[in-house]
């Protein structure tokens, strides 16, 4: 195949980056030269592949790209990537890419960002300078799961007493999911949530709490027993999922499942079959 055709290129570009790594390591050569394709289709393929490569030969091209390209879809295929190698040259470029001119890129960086804690502290100026409320609780996320101290805490939950976006706010409840010193404020949110919105997030909230501290299944099942009961279908849901769960060991935990018979005969069909079904 004849790589300066820009069909063919598309092709095997797209094929190296749903295809194992060691067949994208083979054809490093022609994939970094199909980045500088003047399709910018065929330069997010191949930048999706890219990350399957070698970091030392991969991250100065994506650094380019991340820097340089004209089309925002390829910067963020390029964050994606370079997040991909956990590289410190990377994650700070990434890091000062925050700002850039489309907010996409900046979301794709905080999405994807792999720091060490040596980063901690850059990213929670950066987490304060932010306009973007995405960008702002997906660092907050990040750093809280390195540093998770009391002040941040406070000073997360400030923003979210603060915010009078219902998405932002539920944004920082997931920021705090890591920590199991969240528990008894999700609690509280999932128990008299100020709008659906936040309730699913709490909920969310405590299932990621709960995959992370199996030991403390009394007190979640007592959570989920009451969050159930107030016939949100949302938290409803997403609770029963966790419910199902036989790693969580909700089986033997609870004897007394009427509770899920009292939820279950407020539900009307066909309108609640999704919450039925779990």
């Amino acid at each position: 195949c004849d790589w300066s055709s820009d069909v063919c290129s598309s092709d095997l570009a797209h094929f190296f980056a749903r295809g194992p790594t060691n067949k994208a390591e083979k054809y490093a050569a022609p994939l970094l030269e199909a980045t500088k394709d003047s399709n910018p289709y065929v330069r997010m393929a191949a930048v999706s592949a890219v990350r399957k490569i070698d970091s030392a030969t991969a991250i100065g091209p994506l650094l380019s790209l991340l820097r340089d390209d004209t089309d925002y879809r390829v910067r963020v295929a390029a964050a994606r990537s370079l997040a991909s190698f956990s590289s410190a040259r990377a994650n700070k470029l990434l890091l000062a890419s925050l700002s850039d001119k489309n907010v996409n890129v900046g979301v794709a960086i905080s999405e994807g960002l792999r720091p060490d804690m040596s980063l901690v502290g850059e990213i929670r100026k950066q987490a304060k300078r932010v306009r973007n409320w995405r960008i702002r609780t997906n660092l907050y996320r990040i750093a809280f799961a390195f540093q998770p101290s009391q002040e941040l805490k406070h000073e997360i939950q400030k923003l979210y007493q603060s915010s009078q976006n219902d998405y932002e706010r539920a944004g920082y409840l997931l920021a705090l999911s890591s920590q199991i010193s969240s528990f008894e404020f999700f609690k509280e949110v999932v128990l008299n949530p100020p709008s659906p919105v936040i309730g699913t997030a709490a909920a969310q909230a405590l299932v990621s709490l709960n995959q992370k501290e199996i030991k403390m299944t009394a007190e979640f099942a007592g959570v989920y027993r009451d969050a159930i009961l107030k016939g949100d279908l949302g938290v409803i849901g997403i609770v029963c999922a966790a419910l199902q769960d036989r790693k969580l060991g909700f089986k033997e935990q609870i004897k007394d499942f009427n509770f899920l018979k009292v939820a279950k005969s407020k539900l009307q069909l066909p309108k609640d079959v999704e919450v039925l079904q779990p």
